[in-house]
């Protein structure tokens, strides 16, 4: 199905300019001026899926009031499955990335002061398919998850689009359908990456600087966002029991309002992993009559901290959590909603992909409502309000459609709800000093189920601590005080803008007979057999090719190197994509791994005339096996040697069979160093190196 998206500002939600963009407001849109009106944040963005012969849905982003959902206010309707979703806290970009498998993300941009500015665009890349996408607190740079990996990207980018602004009509005029749909753009180059960090679930920290990383190998890690390097341990948590694959729809995490909690749910379980990022500990906690966990939210408004919201599948429930009890949560108030079918498979009959993501679930910017995901039936989402009204909880409840579609003879119209963003954002922060200690937390046993209410809706907060002061003491005398050592904080500032930073790029590989062998990353056979070691450097190769900036006025350079007994020029210096792209595809197997002709070669060419003074020069050596007929010992000298002459030497190491310790020492530092244990790694590797290049970690103060 191909569509154009169609862009309209409905006259109630949007997001407010000129002011802090975590701020928190409600306005009414005068009648007057609605072409160019300053925007509010009481919306909420959905994203659906779902068309099939029995079942129709609307496959595209949808706006709604928050307080008003009959109303529509912004819809962008797409060619492809737009599941998880990225909004920025501005309002001026909303990314939904693809949740079947062509690899596409959806981007909406605009100015929020002018409906007639936003446009939609399609981006081209290896998305990972159902992985998470959140977009940074000052409204950046977008994180999601890309080729085996956390990728970042400005979000600029999307706005330089070359897509002209899509047509605007009316209030949820519908689609206009492309006989040949809209082609997607190449993804622009990423601004940062992080290999082998898969993410399900991705939380911003509020300091704005970090990213709480839930990994389908049940692993958290923390990101720093501006270099996009782990900083500490990852800590475990108990994952779904479905295979890996399946838990980038089943995982949910966030992030306790004060910033040191951080609680998972995941699809068929009773239990939420409650973690500790200050204790770095993890703990399983029993929510007792909560059902099957599947999506959990903290609630963010300033009324409201320590409520949490719990989406079980066909229930809602919502606990307090006391940060000095943390492992003690308790069922506040909970109501029945109608059960949501994770698949339609019961319909479709064999073949059928359950592929639909876990319920989703949000806070309403102020606070009052939660939204909860319960199609695909009539309605696809619930608002629910809980109301506590002296001893006793009310809730009033609502169902409605996210997006609406023309009901056709025999044909039933609904959509699957895949994810909802609201603005009940997480407050900024002062993160406490590290030498600090943290609070005392009282440790617990497993909570005793309760079927009835067990707390008030009343946030819980911790009491002040009464702090008893220490008794006086007397100094003794000292005729000369010897003088302590003073410590001052020292401020340092650095920068790298990678735009603005030329490279020239020997791209040298490993030519012997054993890239011929299988590659063995799960690659789909085809003739004349399955796809090569080889093959996938290649690859690899052209992903980073469409990192650097190649044009012949003043750009980036490249070079191609083949090495085998002996290594191969197959092109020289260029900025010429063809040439490269042509001289990857002439490489030709034959026997032995010369790695030191591989190394001289590239020294010589990026000593040659075609090398630009103002260029930084870098060679990148992939291998797969180890030096022969020259010894390593060799191989590690002539790298110190090309590195002695200014060139940054990084080395990739494919598989199991390789020289590590040589190939270690001939990079320009542990960091320069890649491993690729299969070949499903190496365009995750490449497209690192790409980010790391321009702005290594070793030419900042401290080695970063």
């Amino acid at each position: 199905m191909h569509s154009r998206a169609v862009v309209v500002l409905g006259s109630l939600c949007l997001i407010s300019l000129g002011r802090s963009a975590l701020a928190v407001s409600f306005e009414k849109r005068p009648e007057a001026g609605v072409d160019s009106m300053p925007l509010i944040e009481d919306c909420v963005v959905f994203t659906d899926d779902l068309s099939d012969p029995y079942h129709f849905g609307c496959d595209q982003v949808s706006i709604r009031d928050d307080r008003d959902l009959s109303q529509g206010v912004l819809t962008g309707a797409f060619s492809q499955s737009p599941s998880q979703l990225g909004v920025a806290p501005s309002g001026r970009v909303i990314m939904a990335l693809d949740e079947g498998q062509s690899g596409w993300a959806h981007v909406l941009t605009g100015d929020p002061t002018s409906k007639a500015t936003w446009k939609t665009q399609f981006f081209q890349g290896e998305f990972t398919y159902g992985a998470d996408v959140e977009i940074t607190l000052d409204s950046q740079f977008a994180l999601f998850g890309y080729d085996h990996g956390l990728a970042k990207i400005n979000v600029d980018k999307f706005s330089r689009g070359t897509q002209e602004p899509q047509s605007v009509g009316g209030y949820l005029s519908g689609r206009r359908t492309l006989p040949n749909g809209p082609r997607p753009q190449r993804l622009p180059p990423l601004d940062g990456f992080l290999p082998g960090v898969l993410p399900a679930s991705i939380v911003l920290a509020p300091d704005g600087h970090t990213a709480y990383v839930a990994s389908i190998d049940a692993k958290v890690y923390q990101v720093d966002i501006d270099s996009m390097q782990i900083i500490k341990t990852p800590i475990s948590y108990q994952p779904s029991p479905q295979a890996p694959r399946r838990r980038y729809y089943d995982t949910f995490a966030t992030l306790s309002p004060s910033g040191r909690f951080l609680v998972i749910g995941v699809g068929l379980s009773q239990q939420l992993n409650v973690m500790d990022l200050t204790l770095r500990t993890s703990q399983l906690v029993p929510i007792p009559g909560a059902g099957i966990i599947n999506a959990v939210k903290f609630n963010y408004a300033p009324s409201a901290d320590g409520i949490l919201a719990v989406h079980g599948g066909n229930s809602v429930s919502v606990l307090a959590f006391d940060e000095n009890r943390p492992y003690q949560l308790t069922v506040a108030a909970k109501t029945n909603i109608p059960a949501k079918s994770i698949g339609l498979c019961e319909d479709l009959g064999p073949g059928c992909a359950d592929i639909w993501r876990a319920p989703a679930l949000a806070w309403s910017h102020n606070g009052d409502i939660v939204f909860a995901a319960i199609g695909p039936i009539a309605y696809d989402w619930a608002a629910i309000n809980f109301r506590s009204v002296g001893s006793e909880t009310v809730v009033r409840k609502s169902y409605f459609r996210s997006c609406e579609m023309p009901v056709s003879s025999g044909r039933q119209r609904v959509s699957v709800p895949n994810d909802i963003f609201t603005f009940n954002l997480i407050p900024t922060y002062t993160p406490i000093p590290s030498d600090t200690p943290p609070p005392t937390i009282t440790p617990s046993a497993t909570p005793t189920p309760s079927a009835t209410t067990t707390a008030s809706l009343t946030p819980m907060r911790s009491p002040t601590p009464t702090v008893t002061p220490s008794p006086t003491v007397t100094p003794r005398p000292s005729a000369t005080p010897t003088p302590s050592p003073l410590y001052l904080p020292l401020l340092l500032r650095e920068r790298c803008l990678p735009e603005q930073r030329r490279v020239d790029v020997a791209l040298v590989l490993d030519a012997s007979l054993s890239m011929l062998e299988p590659a063995g990353d799960g690659s789909a056979p085809g003739p004349p057999g399955p796809r090569s070691k080889l093959d996938a450097a290649r690859g690899a190769a052209l992903t980073f090719l469409d990192a650097l900036h190649l044009d012949a006025d003043r750009g980036d350079q490249a070079a191609v190197i083949g090495f085998n007994s002996s290594a191969t020029l197959l092109s020289p210096l260029t900025a010429d994509r063809l040439a490269l792209d042509a001289a990857l595809a002439a490489i030709a197997p034959a026997p032995q791994t010369c790695i030191v002709c591989g190394v001289d070669a590239a020294a010589a060419e990026l000593a040659s005339a075609r090398h630009r003074a103002d260029h930084a020069a870098v060679l990148i050596l992939l291998t797969d096996g180890r030096s022969n007929p020259q010894p390593a010992a060799e191989a590690v000298a002539r790298a110190a040697m090309a590195k002695a002459a200014g060139i940054r030497v990084y080395t990739v190491g494919l598989g199991a069979d390789l020289d590590e310790a040589a190939l270690q020492e001939m990079a320009s530092g542990p960091e320069a160093y890649r491993h690729a244990p299969s070949a499903a790694e190496l365009a995750g590797i490449y497209r690192g190196i790409a980010v790391d290049i321009p702005c290594p970690g070793a030419a900042f103060w401290g080695g970063r």
